[in-house]
């Protein structure tokens, strides 16, 4: 295919230096290198290959390009709307990844929006990669680089972002309206991409070439284990989702089951999985808030239910499990977690997960764990398990099954705008988790006798 007008690509040469200016020109079967001074760059990016920016425009492009070119570690190669390429990083670098700018209105929503602005423009089809999980993970790796300082900008549309998220308060009633957003979706969207037991958490992967629904079967195994589940236990499963544990645990060990969710799906869901599994009489699930639910158990387990409960009632979220525990029982805990120095300025602020996927969620830390437990009630840690990693293979396994059924998934009535913001979605969790910017720990907690 025969160009006809040269092109031009830039490369940095340094800071404060200017770029490195590779003109290829076919028809005239002549290449030219110059430098392009920052002065002479600043005048070159008000146009496109005669496609005028606005000064805005121009603005947020060099602002932009300028924080990618402090990308050190792995590479990042870039294809603009005019298709240009640049390319920033470490050149010898194996771990690549690419980002192809549709628009160059994606650059004013980094500037406006920064980590919440690139999952919107995602979303709206401002850009794209061949793989947004190693884009993503190829950001965290240079995450000190890439946050020295903030985009100035940004102070109102986090400001109002902020207040959105203040706004979903998990109380009991904020808590069924949060729920209901996200599991609600309905039960035939879920199965299109999670295994046949409707797992919606953090697998156990013992090998790379073992099956999801294996790596669900291992995560319920260790919790069983852990926690010495017998045929006299009575469990309390916080959070139940659609039954996969509380069926496992049952059918296993002869145990009974009070599974508890705040959401209608699920319970529908779980009971008639209940009693198609012919175990009826051993789990009874409810829907209500773990606030509201009375008795003494064995045993209680939560899966990954902690993350909706926030901030504010963390401390109350232990003190409800101690009194719901019988003296000398084991609490069984799997929750994402955050790193410490990340906590306080996590929960203060907000995301693009928490505005547009999980509203009034909340990533704790290790140590607002303990905080919570210690002298608030009488439980201790007596095991943990860091499970992280594996996450980023559930995920990944989660998104290939999402990308193999999205004519499925349309014809559930969601959009091709709902399909991006869950490829996002998945796709940016599997980063985070593949970098251990977060983690997924298994906790077990033990009742003084």
């Amino acid at each position: 295919m025969q160009h006809s007008r040269c092109q031009q690509i830039l490369a940095p040469v340094g800071r404060n230096k200017g770029e490195l200016a590779v003109k290829l020109c076919p028809q005239k079967n002549t290449v030219s290198i110059t430098t392009i001074t920052p002065a002479a760059q600043k005048e070159a990016m008000t146009t496109f290959h005669g496609t005028p920016l606005s000064a805005w425009q121009s603005f947020c492009r060099k602002l932009v390009l300028e924080r990618l070119a402090r990308i050190q570690r792995g590479k990042l190669r870039i294809t603009l709307p005019n298709g240009q390429d640049l390319e920033y990083g470490d050149p010898a670098s194996k771990r690549i990844a690419d980002l192809h700018v549709h628009d160059n209105d994606f650059f004013s929503r980094i500037v406006l929006g920064a980590d919440v602005g690139l999952g919107e423009a995602y979303v709206d089809g401002l850009w794209d990669s061949t793989d947004v999980a190693a884009f993503f993970a190829l950001l965290i790796h240079n995450r000190d680089l890439l946050e020295d300082g903030s985009f100035l900008v940004t102070v109102f549309s986090r400001t109002l972002d902020r207040i959105r998220h203040l706004l979903r308060d998990n109380s009991i009633r904020g808590s069924r309206r949060n729920i209901h957003e996200h599991y609600d979706l309905g039960n035939d969207f879920y199965k299109t991409f999670l295994d046949p037991s409707m797992m919606y958490s953090c697998g156990i992967h013992h090998s790379p070439d073992e099956s999801l629904e294996q790596a669900q079967k291992n995560k319920n195994q260790a919790f069983i284990d852990k926690l010495r589940i017998s045929p006299n236990d009575h469990i309390l499963e916080i959070g139940c989702g659609w039954g996969g544990f509380a069926v496992e645990a049952a059918r296993q060990t002869g145990c009974r089951v009070t599974g508890i969710t705040i959401s209608s799906e699920q319970k529908d869901w779980a009971n008639e999985r209940v009693k198609r599994e012919g175990l009826a009489d051993r789990i009874d699930i409810q829907l209500i808030d773990y606030r509201n639910i009375e008795g003494r158990f064995d045993r209680i387990v939560s899966i990954e239910m902690l993350e909706a409960v926030g901030h504010r009632w963390l401390k109350h979220f232990f003190y409800r499990c101690d009194n719901l525990l019988k003296p000398g029982g084991l609490m069984g805990l799997q929750t994402i977690t955050i790193p410490c120095e990340k906590y306080d300025d996590h929960r203060k602020g907000t995301d693009w997960i928490r505005k547009h996927i999980f509203p009034g969620g909340h990533l704790p830390s290790l140590t607002a764990i303990r905080e919570a437990i210690t002298g608030h009630t009488s439980l201790t840690i007596h095991d943990m398990q860091e499970i992280g990693l594996h996450y980023a293979d559930t995920l990944r396994e989660w998104r290939h099954r999402f990308t193999a059924q999205l004519h499925t998934i349309e014809s559930l009535g969601l959009d091709k705008t709902f399909q991006r913001k869950w490829n996002y979605y998945l796709a940016s969790c599997e980063g985070g988790f593949a970098t251990k910017a977060t983690g997924n720990v298994q906790i077990v907690l033990a009742k003084k006798p």
